[in-house]
């Protein structure tokens, strides 16, 4: 099955968008069959397991900004909708993130804790820098 496992959009949640939901359909097309055949072959994987995540996890719905998408979803009572989702720019994906990317703390104990929630950038490497003095003095750095 391949379930909805998180809703960054409030707006979703106001449509009826729930976790858990089963997407069941893109288009008229099986979820299965459209990801087989729109998705998986442009996907750069090194293991099978790498591909579905890519699939399934990463890439499924995404399409030019702005376009429309029709899916069918069964929701938690098993009953069966249409719904459609309209793409977003990445630049508006990302506003709705509500991780850091990057932290720096120093604990009572000393210890000092740096924190880097992905490593797509030198966010990571510049709050360390940002940090330095602190960290030199910290009994260990985490």
């Amino acid at each position: 099955m391949v379930l909805v496992t998180a809703i960054d959009d409030p707006a979703l949640l106001l449509q009826g968008w729930r976790i858990g939901d089963v997407l069941r359909k893109i288009g008229n097309e099986d979820v299965h069959s459209y990801a087989e055949r729109e998705v998986a072959p442009y996907q750069s994987a090194s293991t099978p397991q790498d591909l579905a995540v890519r699939t399934y996890s990463y890439a499924l719905l995404n399409g030019p900004a702005g376009s429309d998408l029709t899916v069918t979803v069964d929701d938690a009572l098993g009953r069966q909708t249409v719904r459609t989702l309209k793409r977003m720019p990445i630049s508006e994906r990302i506003k709705l993130r509500h991780v850091e990317d990057a932290g720096f703390a120093l604990r009572p104990d000393g210890i000092a804790v740096l924190t880097v929630n992905e490593f797509e950038d030198v966010k990571g490497v510049k709050m360390l820098l940002n940090n330095l003095t602190q960290g030199e003095s910290a009994k260990g750095l985490i």
